[in-house]
């Protein structure tokens, strides 16, 4: 008899917003199936050898997990990779959601990471006009929109109506096409 491995979706279009932010930008990618193996810790070129500004990196950032991705994690820690618990050069690796920006009571712009401090996991903020580093990295979706296969579609896109559908395509569109609008 098999034993059916429970699979962990998550809607990327829900936010989950920690009290004293308000949401100002959330990148849906729409519902995606948990598995760390599509899941790329992203750095700029930049960042790899220096610095870039948080705004800089927001616009070069494509299929950025978002603050649900995160919640979702932090609710059923058994998924996250033990890889990142290791820190980069000697420091605490912070894996940021750039998918989603929040808006703190002060009025900056800012994105949640996840990191392990401590010995346990834990959220914290980070101001999208301060630097980000290699120890920075963004926690993206690897599948390309070059590639059909690779784009971890949710397994009922096709019985979704076809007004939900198109939703889906304008969503995937506007996230992945700068510039792109309705």
């Amino acid at each position: 008899m098999k034993t059916k491995t429970k699979k962990h979706n998550i809607n990327t279009s829900k936010t989950w917003i920690p009290d004293g932010y308000t949401l100002e930008e959330n990148r849906s990618l729409g519902k995606i199936e948990w598995n760390p193996e599509n899941i790329t810790l992203w750095l700029s070129e930049k960042q790899k050898t220096s610095y870039v500004k948080g705004e800089d990196l927001l616009k070069e950032i494509k299929n950025p997990l978002t603050s649900s991705v995160l919640r979702y994690l932090l609710d059923n820690q058994e998924l996250i990779p033990e890889k990142w618990k290791e820190k980069t050069n000697g420091y605490i690796t912070w894996i940021y959601f750039h998918g989603t920006v929040l808006r703190d009571s002060y009025g900056g712009r800012c994105v949640l990471c996840l990191c392990w401090v401590g010995g346990w996991w834990d959220w914290r903020v980070l101001w999208l006009d301060n630097d980000w580093r290699a120890f920075d990295p963004s926690a993206v979706l690897a599948s390309s929109p070059q590639n059909s296969e690779s784009l971890n579609l949710p397994s009922d896109a096709l019985s979704l109506d076809l007004h939900s559908r198109l939703q889906n395509v304008e969503q995937f569109l506007r996230n992945n096409f700068k510039g792109f609008t309705v």
